[in-house]
């Protein structure tokens, strides 16, 4: 017997879908007994066809069960009371943030102190490539938290913008960009990756050239220049380089780029010691965080994640975030996960002008990746459909999967 369970946090109720292949829905309805075991607060379904035990800190009403047969599985369903989403996270407060917000912050505290303990002992806290260990930047000097992309959409919302103050307000906005800049040896960490300057990475690791002014992104009025980052020793992609400050399409030989890599991709160590930052990243929960970053900022629900010039995939993915405030388990599971479900379609190379349509149609925002995170998402979505009921996999055209947001909140000792 196949099981999968949600928490929809906002309708505080749990949805819990079984199917069988040799059992119909029918006879699995009829047998169905729900139960709850004290000890460890876990809920047992248990029919004809087998049993499921979900294990959970949620704290459910248990006059309240109902049990429908689907056309091809059962679907139990339980009003949550309340409980935690995991590490002793109340459930019902994380309606606007996702478990990595506040993640960063003590990300840059813990390399900070590393960072401090090292010029004690005089070694260094390094930048690994995570897949081979190459070194990427040699000896790190500081950490700073890195700057929301929609920091300067948002300030400009402080400030009422009427009369004479108006060009003062966007004087100081202006003067505050430009004091943002990059430093040699000084790795700004965000959500899901980390941005420091060309020199800090160790030419003779990493692979990596001025971005070619034919290699262009453009999103919405936003031009940016594109061009990859790899691991000269396991060829691993990395991250991108772009422009450090100011519109790329002005871009001379003068110019000065920034290295954005991504925290999946990396790894840190301090006294010859491979340490714990960034180690529980994973590709998929990247993905799930900007999505959920960029709805919430620029109130946009719907993606089209395509891969960048000169990249040898020849399709894109359409997104729509169907919702944010979930929680799911999967058999085999041994807790519930924060996570994002998604309508997703793969787009093919004739139809691309469809997806095209498609976004601007729906001002969707455009997503770039390159080759192998594409298809990896793309994998991995499949996976999540899979575990769904037939009847749950699709709706109007579109794939229906699920994203991890499964981004640190606590950190080990390194």
């Amino acid at each position: 017997m196949d099981a999968i369970a949600e928490v929809l946090c906002h309708l505080k109720t749990m949805r819990v879908y079984l199917r069988s292949r040799k059992t119909s829905a029918e006879e699995m309805a009829r047998t169905m007994k729900v139960e709850w075991r004290e000890e460890t607060g876990a809920v047992t379904c248990t029919t004809v066809a087998g049993q499921v035990v979900l294990p959970t800190t949620l704290h459910l009403e248990r006059d309240s069960t109902v049990v429908v047969a689907r056309t091809d599985h059962v679907e139990v369903r339980i009003k949550v009371l309340g409980g935690e989403a995991g590490r002793g996270t109340p459930l019902f407060k994380q309606r606007d943030a996702l478990p990595c917000d506040g993640a960063v912050l003590a990300e840059v505290k813990w390399l900070q102190e590393r960072v401090g303990e090292s010029e004690q002992k005089d070694t260094g806290t390094s930048l690994h490539c995570g897949q081979c260990g190459n070194v990427l930047v040699d000896k790190i000097k500081a950490s700073r938290v890195l700057p929301s992309p929609y920091w300067r959409e948002v300030a400009e919302l402080w400030f009422c913008n009427c009369g004479k103050k108006a060009d003062q307000n966007f004087a100081a906005l202006e003067a505050l960009e430009e004091s943002i800049v990059l430093e040699e040896g000084v790795l700004m960490i965000g959500e899901t990756v980390c941005v420091l300057s060309t020199e800090s990475l160790d030419a003779e690791h990493v692979e990596m050239a001025a971005p070619n002014p034919s290699h262009v992104q453009r999103q919405e009025t936003e031009t940016k220049l594109w061009s990859g980052i790899k691991c000269k020793g396991c060829q691993s992609h990395l991250g991108h380089l772009g422009p450090a400050d100011g519109d790329a399409s002005d871009a001379g030989a003068e110019k000065k780029f920034s290295a954005t890599l991504f925290k999946h991709k990396i790894s840190t160590s301090t006294h010859k010691h491979m340490c714990p930052l960034f180690r529980a990243h994973q590709q998929h929960g990247s993905l799930a965080a900007d999505l959920f970053t960029t709805s919430r900022a620029r109130g946009s629900y719907r993606f089209l994640m395509k891969p960048i010039v000169g990249s040898e995939a020849d399709y894109c993915l359409q997104l729509v975030l169907l919702n944010w405030d979930l929680l799911v388990w999967l058999e085999g599971w041994d807790r519930f996960c924060r996570t994002l479900k998604v309508m997703y379609k793969r787009v093919g190379p004739e139809q691309s002008g469809t997806a095209e349509q498609w976004a601007n149609d729906h001002e969707a925002e455009h997503i770039y990746a390159i080759e192998d995170e594409l298809e990896e998402t793309l994998l991995h979505l499949k996976s999540t459909t899979a575990r769904l009921p037939p009847s749950c996999q699709s709706f109007n055209g579109f794939q229906v999967g699920f994203l991890s947001t499964n981004m640190p909140s606590t950190l080990g000792n390194g």
